[in-house]
């Protein structure tokens, strides 16, 4: 498998152009962006430095890269990954653009479009990772549950 396909990279190389879109497309009082990125930006709350963009982006990278090692040690299926988070992003930016009336509203509220991308792919990596991650454990319980049953009909 080539680098780039990994989950390891994937993951966190999302995530971080999801943060770094986020950080510049803030919305209305960093909201978007500290909601979307919050696996980074839970540690502006925690340390004493002035906010900025470096230390949530190099946690929830970290982060992220732990996640995907974890779905490439249970074998997860990454097209099931990719799909749940095309489909949650957008399906997220629709919700949050139908509740203003105009775009014109939507972008006076928050700035941009791309504030609210950021946040929909952001919140789309969240749920593809936790859904993925629940789907390979499933598949690896049944798999070892089923090498088990094997194993004892055997005897």
């Amino acid at each position: 498998m080539a680098i780039w396909t990994s989950m390891r990279v994937l993951l966190p190389a999302v995530w971080a152009v999801g943060c770094l879109v986020g950080f510049g497309n803030p919305g209305d009082e960093y909201g978007l962006f500290a909601l979307g990125s919050i696996l980074g930006t839970w540690t502006l709350m925690i340390s004493n430095s002035n906010p900025g963009l470096v230390l949530p982006l190099l946690t929830g990278c970290a982060l992220m890269y732990g996640a995907g090692r974890l779905l490439e040690t249970l074998a997860a299926n990454r097209n099931l990954w990719l799909a749940t988070w095309l489909i949650l992003g957008v399906a997220t930016y629709a919700f949050v653009m139908v509740q203003f009336e105009s775009m014109e509203a939507a972008i006076a509220k928050n700035g941009t479009l791309a504030a609210y991308v950021a946040f929909a792919s952001q919140l789309g990596t969240y749920v593809a990772t936790i859904l993925t991650l629940l789907v390979a454990a499933v598949r690896s319980w049944l798999g070892i549950v089923a090498d088990d049953q094997s194993t004892t009909a055997e005897v």
